[in-house]
């Protein structure tokens, strides 16, 4: 369990992010935002009782997207090839500083691109590029959503 108040006052922040996007993409700073999550939906076995009598252990499901700067998605993009949207790749996101002693590595595997947004608008703000992200498993700093979580 965490301690507080923090000693040192430093929490992660998203400077403290490094995101790999895996042998075809490598590590990029150009990425703006990253969000990803996982989901366990549970069935429900009803009778003659407005009750529901049990739960099923349900049907796992994980999903993301990714922003980054337009130069990056370029380069992502020309890594992955032809058909960037059929291959898959993990990334592996780790929350480090050098005031935090601990350092949080999430996985996220067999990633496919869905959606692919971009766009530009006048102003001084960089162009950027938004995926969707199809997201086998997630790996939680080590540890597994399922007990029995295929690999």
């Amino acid at each position: 369990m965490a301690d507080y108040p923090n000693s040192n006052g430093t929490a992660h922040d998203w400077s403290s992010v490094e995101v790999d996007l895996g042998e075809d993409g490598g590590i990029f700073t150009g990425i703006s935002e990253l969000t990803y999550s996982d989901n366990l939906e549970p069935g429900e076995a009803m009778g003659t009782s407005a009750q529901k009598l049990a739960r099923t252990r349900g049907v796992y499901s994980a999903e993301g997207s990714i922003s980054m700067l337009k130069r990056d998605a370029t380069e992502f993009i020309a890594a992955l090839g032809n058909g960037f949207k059929e291959k898959t790749f993990d990334i592996t996101i780790m929350y480090s500083d050098t005031n935090v002693p601990d350092v949080i590595t999430d996985k996220l595997f067999s990633c496919r691109i869905g959606s692919t947004e971009s766009g530009g608008s006048q102003g001084s703000d960089a162009l950027s590029v938004t995926y969707s992200i199809d997201i086998m498993r997630i790996s939680w700093n080590g540890v597994d959503p399922l007990a029995d979580m295929l690999k």
